[in-house]
């Protein structure tokens, strides 16, 4: 009986930790090579509620995740190329390319939880960090960012979809996606434009910013959560930074993640 009263009282503790953990999805490409290894061992030491560390490429590029092929989705890269009017080569294509992986990442990926971690292939987590409450709500990093043609794309993307702050970005280079609220997004805007999603947001890109940054995945999912379910989700701040070279792991003391992003290392010099 004792025994029995001992689970009936842990199972709630159970059920609210069950609902506390994630997967984690990793679009990756070779450029990021230098970088991958550490996000992936970074996200598994820090991320408190880690299930899954799976990486999304063309083709295998660690021994240390779970490998998923693009192959594996609704869509390739050479459609959002054509859709685009452009050749797979069009520089901005992948860039494009990988925010509809992210997008479309439970139904390219089996058996994921219903909390998946986005996390860019340059960043690394360096601290302890929780991506669920304790109510199963998703924490939403948020960063001070702003890019003038990712208001206009998503306000064409779903009607009533806007910024909800202007300085107050879901660009982190991470975000917590939930299943439910992202097919709500999904068949909205899919209903609205009669067309499957990656096609819709490839449509309403203005075409003077393909060769820019015309479109934010994150910024989309960030402002219709806010939008559409405001009782869904938590606002966070995270100790942040861009770095050149990986030797800032080695110092770090009060960022939660530093990105190593491409063009900053580039831009380095390195």
């Amino acid at each position: 009986m004792g025994r029995q009263l001992t689970l009936l009282f842990l199972l709630p503790l159970l059920l609210f930790a069950a609902d506390q953990r994630f997967d984690v999805v990793i679009p990756a490409h070779p450029k990021d090579l230098d970088t991958l290894e550490y996000v992936i061992s970074g996200i598994k030491e820090n991320g408190i509620g880690v299930r899954r560390v799976i990486v999304v490429s063309k083709e295998p590029l660690t021994e240390n995740a779970e490998w998923v092929s693009e192959r594996d989705y609704p869509f390739t890269k050479s459609d959002v190329a054509e859709l685009m009017g452009r050749g797979p080569d069009f520089e901005r294509v992948g860039w494009y390319y990988q925010q509809l992986l992210k997008l479309y990442v439970f139904e390219g990926i089996p058996d994921l939880l219903d909390n998946v971690l986005i996390l860019d292939a340059d960043t690394v987590f360096c601290k302890k960090v929780p991506f669920v409450d304790e109510r199963g709500n998703a924490l939403l990093s948020t960063r001070r960012e702003r890019c003038p043609p990712y208001k206009p794309h998503m306000e064409r993307l779903l009607p009533g979809l806007t910024r909800v702050h202007e300085f107050e970005s879901g660009i982190a280079h991470h975000i917590l996606l939930q299943r439910d609220l992202l097919y709500d997004l999904i068949n909205r805007v899919e209903h609205h434009h009669q067309m499957p999603l990656w096609k819709a947001f490839i449509a309403v890109i203005d075409p003077k910013s393909l060769r820019g940054s015309g479109a934010s995945e994150y910024e989309i999912y960030f402002n219709f959560v806010q939008l559409f379910h405001p009782s869904r989700f938590v606002k966070r701040k995270l100790a942040h930074r861009n770095a050149a070279k990986l030797d800032a792991l080695k110092t770090n003391k009060r960022y939660h993640y530093i990105s190593f992003h491409t063009w900053y290392r580039r831009n380095r010099k390195l």
